[in-house]
């Protein structure tokens, strides 16, 4: 419903007469003006919102000052001071040039939208040596070959890592930008991992999740041995007799994983199927977390669903763990650890192609 600027000045009369009561003023000005249309008591605060907070009873005369001011704003002097800034530091906010500038931040993102320049948010890629391109494109052509002898040799490999969880430590690209009026691919190498204060032990085979386990302390060639020994058989309980014979053990290359004693013992219990730096067949080369499924999914699905909330205690970061484990779709597992890893290792053979 329109009012007039006088009906809008008799509301507030009565509004601020019946102390900002909306609902006695809408009885005091029925008494007063009954021969007007009666405004709902919503009517009478938005009335004092808006004169307060914009010194007039149209809000949308505010708007309509504030597009009038960008437009001005957006001229040529203006359009090359911002264009200057993002050529000379791609890596700098819209809002740093408002402060540096005094061109409004609405102006500054309109300049750059009309020029075609794009924040692009900085990717975190795994470093790579030079040697480890050949060991990679190898360990691939045995796994496709590999394939084609089992169809279902995928779906029989226990996938399996260790991560350590906190209730912090997630890499937060929100504030990293590249502005630039074409993809520039930003990238940046991540050659650490970062420690956290769970230590969490799991395994994917198929479209099954194995675990989770949780190792006290720092696990070590003796502990994990111990490990193999003794809880791998427990947590390998529901997989069938007929799986667990054709079934692949998967490690990569952590310190404690590449020890005499420890591959001795994957020998001992898995034969010759096991996958790992020294295995005895299919050799995992190292910094290859983009081809194993708990590094690659994994590990980011739990720590997004388990950092919503800060964990208080370990008994509640674990528990946490568990119910993220117990949420994941069998049909995503599947999908992950069978077209996933075969789609990511063929673009391995289509990137070296590209490089001859």
């Amino acid at each position: 419903m329109s009012y007039s600027n006088v009906e809008k000045m008799d509301m507030l009369k009565c509004y601020t007469q019946c102390s900002n009561n909306a609902t006695a003023a809408v009885k005091l000005y029925a008494e007063l003006y009954g021969d007007r249309t009666i405004p709902s008591r919503f009517t009478f605060a938005r009335i004092q919102k808006n004169l307060l907070s914009h010194g007039s009873f149209n809000k949308k005369n505010i708007k309509s000052v504030r597009c009038k001011r960008v437009k001005r704003d957006v001229n040529e002097k203006n359009t090359v001071m911002v264009l200057a800034h993002l050529y000379k530091d791609p890596h700098t906010s819209l809002r740093r040039i408002s402060a540096e500038t005094g061109i409004t931040y609405s102006s500054c993102q309109k300049i750059a939208k009309l020029n075609k320049f794009h924040d692009y948010k900085i990717q975190l890629i795994h470093h790579l040596r030079p040697t480890d391109f050949e060991r990679r494109l190898y360990m691939v052509a045995q796994f496709l070959t590999k394939i084609d002898e089992e169809p279902d040799f995928l779906t029989n490999i226990l996938w399996t890592d260790e991560s350590r969880f906190t209730n912090n430590g997630m890499i937060n690209r929100h504030n990293s930008h590249y502005w630039s009026d074409s993809n520039p691919h930003w990238t940046k190498d991540v050659n650490f991992q970062v420690k956290w204060g769970v230590n969490v032990w799991c395994g994917i085979l198929g479209d099954t999740l194995i675990g989770p386990y949780f190792f006290d302390g720092t696990l070590t060639g003796n502990k994990y041995r111990n490990f193999l020994n003794y809880e791998i058989p427990k947590l390998l309980e529901n997989v069938s007799l007929e799986q667990r014979l054709k079934m692949y053990y998967h490690q990569d290359g952590a310190p404690a994983h590449n020890s005499n004693m420890v591959r001795e013992c994957l020998t001992e219990i898995f034969g010759v199927n096991w996958i790992g730096t020294y295995s005895p067949e299919i050799r995992w080369p190292a910094r290859s977390p983009d081809l194993t499924p708990l590094d690659f999914f994994l590990w980011g699905f739990l720590k997004e669903v388990v950092y919503i909330t800060q964990s208080v205690t370990i008994e509640e970061l674990q528990k946490k763990i568990v119910d993220a484990c117990a949420s994941i779709p069998r049909e995503m597992l599947l999908k992950v650890t069978h077209h996933e890893v075969l789609k990511r290792m063929e673009m391995c053979l289509e990137e070296k192609q590209k490089t001859e």
